[in-house]
């Protein structure tokens, strides 16, 4: 059975969540190094991405990091 998302927002962490893991794998960056960058706990992180509970700060975070390309950045943001 497909998830089911209750908001616009739910379905947008969750395509970062993604979106981050996959990165994170591609560059072979580690949740304990990515935190550290992010002054958070690696725990932090972890909840963070499993949850797919993020804030704008985050959002920005990752968008300064990973360096997305437009195409990328504009399916993150919900404008496809």
């Amino acid at each position: 059975m497909p998830k089911v998302y209750l908001s616009e927002k739910d379905r947008l962490c969750e395509r970062l969540a993604k979106w981050v893991y996959g990165e994170m794998k591609a560059r072979r960056i580690t949740q304990k190094k990515l935190a550290a960058k992010m002054d958070i706990r690696q725990q932090s992180l972890n909840r963070k991405l499993r949850e797919a509970s993020f804030d704008y700060e985050d959002f920005v975070f990752f968008v300064k990091e990973f360096r997305p390309d437009t195409k990328t950045l504009c399916y993150l943001i919900g404008y496809e």
